[in-house]
């Protein structure tokens, strides 16, 4: 956009009843694409974090973020791993942010869905090859996947993956960028 952003609108119609729940996979590094997330900083505007099974898929229980590892009510490092979902309470707010000392580099993230589901890694293990022949890493860059919460059709109390034949979803994202210091 002209105001250094990138906004992402989802729209979609069914002819019947649909489970639906679309997102991307943008990995971002404002350090450069050849660096590390390492030193980034990472809040997310969310005390809750959607429990987990070992396989990943949600448990049905939110958790209370804070004094756990995933409390990023307060802007920290981002972690080594996380692969978790972050209940929004979409009041306009920016769900999340990620800042870089080194460039003076923020980023913010706004979206109407109800969960920021925050990735980093991958299975790359410099096997995948970027732009100029830059080897990418688990550390290469992190995702803000913008969603309704993960396996809402099998946990009745999460907000309805269901769009209803007729109705119209959609589903908006910004990614906003801006220069904090030089």
């Amino acid at each position: 956009t002209e105001d250094n952003g990138l906004d992402i609108a989802y729209r979609a119609y069914t002819s019947a009843d649909t489970v639906l729940n679309l997102t991307q996979h943008t990995y971002f590094n404002l350090e450069g694409h050849s660096q590390s997330i390492a030193g980034q900083e990472l809040f997310v505007n969310s005390a809750k974090v959607l429990e987990v099974q070992p396989d990943g898929l949600p448990t049905g229980n939110i958790l209370k973020a804070d004094n756990c590892p995933f409390d990023f009510t307060r802007q920290r490092l981002v972690p080594q791993s996380i692969d978790n979902s972050f209940a929004l309470d979409n009041d306009g707010t920016p769900a999340a942010t990620l800042y870089s000392d080194v460039t003076g580099l923020k980023m913010t993230v706004y979206t109407n869905q109800p969960s920021v589901h925050i990735y980093i890694g991958g299975n790359c293990f410099g096997q995948i090859k970027g732009k100029e022949g830059a080897a990418y890493h688990p550390k290469s860059g992190i995702c803000f996947e913008t969603q309704n919460y993960p396996d809402a059709p099998n946990q009745p109390h999460f907000p309805s993956a269901v769009l209803l034949r007729g109705d119209v979803y959609r589903h908006n994202t910004k990614y906003s960028f801006e220069q904090i210091k030089n």
